[in-house]
C-alpha cells in the first residue's frame, strides 16, 4: 500500500474539518480568481484601447479582414496544439503528471514551433493576399502563441496565477507600445499591426519560459508540482500516451474558440466585409466585458482539479462553490451588460471613433449574452476540473450550430445588427445543454469521500 505523507490535523467528520476543507478550496478559488480577473482587466483593457487605434489606423475593410485573421490564427494554433496544453495544465495541477512527460513536451513544442513558422509562411503566401512582410510577422506570432500555449498551461498547473498574469500582461503592453510607435511613426498598414503583435505574443513566449527554467533549477514549482504518478517509460511512448489521452482536451478547447472567436469570420461568410469590421468593435466590447466569466473558468479548472486531485475537497463541495460564484458573477454580469447598453454610444466613440456610429446598436445587443456566459463558463470550468472535458463538447456544437443557423437566417439581411442578434440567441440553448449534462456527469461523484479523508480512515 502506497505511504500517504498528507496529514490532517482535524478529524475529517468534524465539522471544524469540513469547514477547514471548504475555507481551503474558498481561499486557493479566491486566489486563483483574483489573479485571473487581474490579468483579464489589464489585457482587456489593452486590447481595447489597441482595437481603438487599430481601428484609426486602419480602413473598415481593412479592420475587418485583421481581426478575422487573427480570430483564425488562434483557433489554428488551438487545433495544432490537440488539447495537450489543458491536458497538462489539469494533471499538473492534480499531481498525475511525470516531470518528464512534461520535459518531453517541451522540447517537442520548441521543435513544433520552429517547424509551424515555414508552415504558416508558406500558407499565408498561397492562400491570401498579404505582402510577404505581412506573411512573415503573422507566422512569427502562431509561432510565439503555439509555444506560450504551453507555458502558460505549465504556470496555471503550477497555481502560479500571479505570474501566468504577469507574464501576459507584459506581453498585452509590448503589443500596446509598438502599436502606439506605428501612430507616431504614421504608419497605417496592417504589417504595421501584425507586427506589434508578433513582439507582444514573442514576449509572453520569453518571459514565461525564462521563469519555468529558473523555477526548475531552483526547485520550485516546476519540482514541487508535478509528480510521478505514471510508470516510466520512453519519451517517445511517453508523449503519444500524452497526446493520446489529450484528444476529449483537444476538441473542447477548438470548440470553445470555435465558439468565442469565430464570430467575426462567421458574420463575413454571411454578408461582407464592411459588416464584419462594424460587428467587429461589438465583438470585442463583448469579449473585454467576459472577464468575470473567464476568471471563473481559469481558477475553477485548476483549482478544482487539484482539490479533487490531491483530496482536498469533495465533488459536493466544489459545487457549493461554484454554485457561490456563480450567483455573484451573473449578478456583476448584468450591471456591466446594463451599464454597457447605457454608455454603448460613447464607448463606440472611444474605442473606434465615428466611423463605426453604425457599431452602437450591435454593441447594446451583444452584451446581453454575458449573464448567460458567467453561468456557463463556472460549469465548463467545474466539467474540466473534474475530467470531463468530452462533455463539453456538446455544450459548444449546441452553441456554435445555433450560430450559424441564426447568422444565416439573420446576418445577409440585417448585417452586424443581425450578427449580434445571433450571438445573444445561441446562449440560451447552450446554457439548457450544459446544465443538463453537467447534472449527469456529476451525479455519482457527489457523495464520494475526499481521499484525504478515506487516508485518516485507514
Amino acid at each position: 500500500m502506497a505511504v500517504i505523507k498528507r496529514v490532517a490535523v482535524l478529524p475529517a467528520d468534524s465539522p471544524s474539518g469540513q469547514q477547514a476543507e471548504k475555507s481551503y478550496l474558498r481561499t486557493q478559488l479566491r486566489t486563483g480568481a483574483i489573479w485571473s480577473l487581474i490579468f483579464q482587466i489589464a489585457s482587456k483593457s489593452s486590447l481595447f484601447v489597441i482595437g481603438g487605434v487599430a481601428a484609426r489606423l486602419l480602413s473598415v475593410q481593412d479592420l475587418g479582414r485583421l481581426f478575422a485573421t487573427q480570430g483564425l490564427l488562434i483557433l489554428l494554433v488551438a487545433v495544432a496544439d490537440r488539447g495537450i496544453s489543458l491536458y497538462l495544465e489539469r494533471n499538473i495541477a492534480a499531481a498525475r503528471l511525470r516531470r518528464g512527460s512534461l520535459r518531453v513536451q517541451f522540447v517537442v513544442r520548441a521543435m513544433e514551433s520552429v517547424a509551424s513558422f515555414g508552415i504558416c509562411f508558406v500558407g499565408f503566401t498561397t492562400f491570401t493576399t498579404y505582402s510577404n512582410g505581412v506573411c512573415a510577422w503573422f507566422s512569427l506570432a502562431f509561432t510565439a502563441m503555439y509555444f506560450s500555449i504551453t507555458t502558460n498551461a505549465a504556470l496555471q498547473g503550477f497555481q502560479n496565477f500571479r505570474t501566468s498574469a504577469l507574464t501576459q500582461t507584459t506581453g498585452r503592453l509590448v503589443y500596446l507600445a509598438a502599436i502606439l510607435l506605428i501612430v507616431a511613426a504614421d504608419e497605417r498598414s496592417i504589417a504595421g499591426v501584425a507586427a506589434a503583435w508578433a513582439l507582444g505574443e514573442i514576449t509572453i513566449a520569453v518571459t514565461q519560459s525564462v521563469w519555468i527554467l529558473k523555477s526548475r533549477a531552483r526547485g520550485g514549482g516546476y519540482a514541487q508540482h508535478v509528480y510521478a504518478a505514471v510508470p516510466r517509460d520512453s519519451a517517445i511512448r511517453s508523449y503519444r500516451r500524452l497526446a493520446a489521452r489529450a484528444v476529449p482536451y483537444w476538441i473542447s478547447v477548438v470548440a470553445y474558440l470555435a465558439y468565442n472567436r469565430a464570430d467575426s469570420t462567421i458574420v463575413l461568410l454571411f454578408s461582407n466585409a464592411r459588416q464584419a469590421g462594424l460587428y467587429a468593435p461589438a465583438s470585442n466590447i463583448q469579449t473585454a466585458l467576459m472577464v468575470i466569466p473567464s476568471a471563473l473558468t481559469g481558477a475553477m479548472a485548476v483549482v478544482g482539479a487539484a482539490a479533487i486531485g490531491r483530496g482536498e475537497a469533495s465533488t459536493r463541495d466544489l459545487l457549493a462553490e461554484v454554485k457561490r460564484l456563480s450567483i455573484r458573477a451573473v449578478l456583476a454580469s448584468l450591471a456591466l451588460a446594463a451599464a454597457a447598453t447605457a454608455i454603448a454610444p460613447y464607448i463606440i466613440l472611444v474605442f473606434a471613433g465615428r466611423a463605426y456610429q453604425s457599431s452602437d446598436l450591435p454593441t447594446r445587443i451583444i452584451v446581453w449574452s454575458l449573464p448567460l456566459n458567467a453561468v456557463e463558463f463556472s460549469l465548463l470550468g467545474l466539467l474540466i476540473s473534474l475530467g470531463f472535458p468530452g462533455k463539453t463538447i456538446w455544450f459548444y456544437l449546441t452553441t456554435l450550430s445555433a450560430s450559424l443557423v441564426a447568422n444565416a437566417a439573420l446576418t445577409p439581411h440585417f448585417g452586424a445588427v443581425g450578427g449580434a442578434w445571433a450571438a445573444v440567441i445561441r446562449e440560451p440553448f447552450g446554457c439548457a445543454v450544459l446544465i443538463y449534462h453537467t447534472r449527469r456527469s456529476i451525479r455519482g461523484t457527489l457523495n464520494r469521500t475526499p481521499a484525504r479523508h478515506q487516508a485518516q480512515a485507514e
